[in-house]
C-alpha cells in the first residue's frame, strides 16, 4: 500500500510506524512515536557493536534491513539528541585526518541495558505479531 502508515500499539508504547515509498523501501516516518520506539530501538541496537556518526548510523540500519528501512534527518538526529539527553548515549567530536567534522555517538551502560531491553520487547511484540498473521504469512480463520 504506498503511501500509508501502519501504527500499531501494545500497552500503550507505539512499537512501528513506517511508510512504503515507491522504491520498495520502509522510511522512518517523522512522528514522535516512531521515535519513541522503533527508531529508538534501531540506534541502539546498532550502536551496541560501537561507536558510530549518525550518517553511518542510518547507513548500517539501512545495510542490515537489506536497504528495506531508511531513516531521514529529520527522524534520526531527534533520537540521537533525546537519547544523548536521557544518558543512554554520550557523544565527543572527532576530525579523521583529510575529513570534516563530526559527532560520534556511544552508548552508556545505561543505554546498554535499554538497547538489550528493546531488544527483548521487539522480540515478544515480533512473537504476538507472528502468531496473529501465522507462519505462512497469511490472515488466521475467524
Amino acid at each position: 500500500m504506498l503511501g500509508a502508515v501502519v501504527q500499531l500499539c501494545h500497552f500503550g508504547v507505539q512499537y512501528v510506524l513506517i511508510s512504503r515509498i515507491s522504491t520498495g523501501k520502509l522510511r522512518m516516518a517523522e512522528d514522535k512515536g516512531l521515535q519513541k520506539s522503533t527508531a529508538t530501538t534501531l540506534v541502539l541496537v546498532v550502536l551496541l557493536d560501537g561507536a558510530r556518526h549518525g550518517y553511518d548510523i542510518a547507513r548500517e540500519v539501512e545495510r542490515r534491513s537489506e536497504n528495506r528501512l531508511m531513516f531521514s534527518h529529520g527522524t534520526l538526529y531527534p533520537v540521537l539528541y533525546a537519547l544523548e539527553k536521557s544518558g543512554d548515549l554520550e557523544s565527543c567530536w572527532e576530525q579523521p585526518i583529510g575529513e570534516r567534522k563530526r559527532r560520534v555517538y556511544a552508548l552508556t551502560d545505561s543505554g546498554r541495558r535499554e538497547a538489550e531491553k528493546a531488544i527483548a520487547e521487539w522480540r515478544e511484540f515480533s512473537t504476538a505479531m507472528s502468531k496473529v498473521i501465522g507462519a505462512n504469512g497469511h490472515e488466521q480463520p475467524a
